[in-house]
């Protein structure tokens, strides 16, 4: 039925209907109504939407569940966003409550919704898996109050992962006043210079580049020209390069030249 949804019109469509609120199955029918429901407008989308959303709520599984969210997520208002928001926060699997989170917190009104987004940040808190945890920040950097920025900060260093942890900085960047900005790249920076994986080491350099200070972009450069591999130490280099000053920009190019021809 979910394949000849978009084709349903008149008869058919309120047969269809009839058919979806028949299905037994929670899961099946919450995927079906969703199907069907941008068919229908006002009182009778609306009770598709409800029905979809006591389906859905109703769904054992967690994957399940979190995918059935997910898909309502276009026409959820904000009190039935709060309502899907509870089980989402509480799925015990660190992957689903994650690809859930990530779909409906963007969706989340800052002033109205800043105790759900309190709970979000404390899921995100909790998270132990590096992926998991930068994406929920990065979801939630735009939506953050200035007094839980500190809370998603601590967040973001907390995770083990060098790469992911600079993802989280580089999401929330935009928001961080010029001290906290300061403050954590340093942190970051400093623990991507230890890392022995020079391609992943490169990443980072990378994803900093455009916030680095020109002190900072001349260590980066340094480590940049003392990787013993051409091709991690071009591809750095090509990303500091816009940020360079003149006598940087120098000090690069002199070693660019040493390159091999295809490497760059």
């Amino acid at each position: 039925m979910i394949a000849l949804a978009p084709h349903l019109t008149g008869d058919l469509l309120d047969q269809a209907l009839q058919a979806a609120l028949a299905i037994s199955d929670e899961s099946a029918q919450s995927r079906t109504l969703v199907a069907l429901m941008p068919h229908f407008t006002g009182a009778e989308k609306s009770r598709v939407l409800y029905q979809a959303l006591r389906s859905a709520l109703a769904i054992s599984y967690e994957r399940d569940q979190a995918d059935a969210l997910v898909a309502l997520a276009p026409y959820l208002t904000a009190d039935l966003l709060a309502q899907v928001l509870k089980p989402a926060l509480t799925f015990s699997d660190e992957e689903t409550q994650a690809d859930a989170l990530v779909v409906l917190v963007p969706r989340l009104n800052e002033a109205r919704d800043s105790k759900v987004l309190h709970r979000a940040l404390q899921a995100a808190s909790d998270i132990l898996g590096s992926r998991e945890k930068t994406h929920i920040l990065a979801a939630l950097a735009p939506h953050l109050t200035d007094d839980l920025l500190d809370q998603a900060l601590q967040a973001a260093l907390a995770i083990s992962s060098g790469k992911f942890r600079v993802d989280a900085f580089v999401a929330l960047a935009p928001r961080l006043t010029d001290t906290q900005k300061i403050q954590v790249l340093h942190q970051v920076l400093q623990a991507a210079f230890v890392i022995s994986d020079k391609e992943t080491q490169a990443d980072i350099v990378a994803a900093l580049a455009p916030h680095l200070s020109d002190d900072w972009l001349a260590q980066a450069l340094r480590v940049a020209l003392n990787t013993s591999d051409e091709g991690i130490r071009a591809r750095t280099i090509v990303a500091l390069a816009p940020h360079l000053t003149n006598d940087l920009l120098v000090q690069a190019l002199s070693h660019v030249r040493y390159l091999k021809p295809d490497i760059y």
